[in-house]
């Protein structure tokens, strides 16, 4: 069971009285594991990290491809309007009965996910940095978790066991929109 920070509980709290919007149609061709994953969902990402809580407009969408029947778009956007940052990337199925997809970056990076319980979690490193991302599918949309750190900071606690002290946390609970 995913244990929110108490200071990410105003986000969770509207959830009991939220109504759930259901996903869109999905093509035969699209595994099941990726259905509620389909659509339009917003809300606002808080992220903990050594500037303190920042709090950031957040938005995925996730839509198939006309003509294209192995990967959906996944894009990311970070803020809202013409200062949005966007990632566009792509969401491959590699191997769906074994869970196994790909988040394609469109630039030569190809990040593993397992879909896992209704969630894609992917683990990866980049500039000392190891990142942990989940996208839980739950009835009002999907909560994204992300969880970043320098393993090589660690601090030995003993028989082996390295202990990481400082780390980043962003969280949010992204809305299914109406009409995706």
């Amino acid at each position: 069971m995913m244990r929110w920070p108490r200071s990410s509980w105003l986000l969770l709290a509207p959830l009991a009285a939220c109504s759930v919007v259901p996903p869109p149609a999905a093509p035969a061709w699209l595994p099941p594991a990726l259905v509620p994953f389909l659509g339009d969902f917003r809300g606002t990402m808080r992220s903990h990290g050594a500037a303190g809580v920042q709090q950031v407009p957040m938005r995925l969408e996730v839509a198939t491809i006309d003509g294209v029947a192995d990967r959906l778009r996944f894009a990311l956007h970070y803020g809202e309007g013409a200062t949005a940052q966007v990632r566009d990337y792509r969401l491959v199925v590699a191997d769906a009965a074994a869970g196994r997809y790909l988040i394609d970056e469109q630039n030569g990076i190809e990040l593993a996910v397992l879909c896992r319980d209704d969630e894609l979690v992917s683990v990866f490193s980049v500039q000392g940095q190891t990142l942990v991302t989940r996208y839980r599918a739950v009835a009002a949309g999907i909560e994204f978790a992300l969880e970043a750190f320098a393993a090589e900071q660690a601090t030995a606690t003993g028989q082996g066991v390295r202990a990481v002290g400082s780390f980043t946390v962003q969280r949010a609970l992204l809305r299914r929109q109406t009409g995706s």
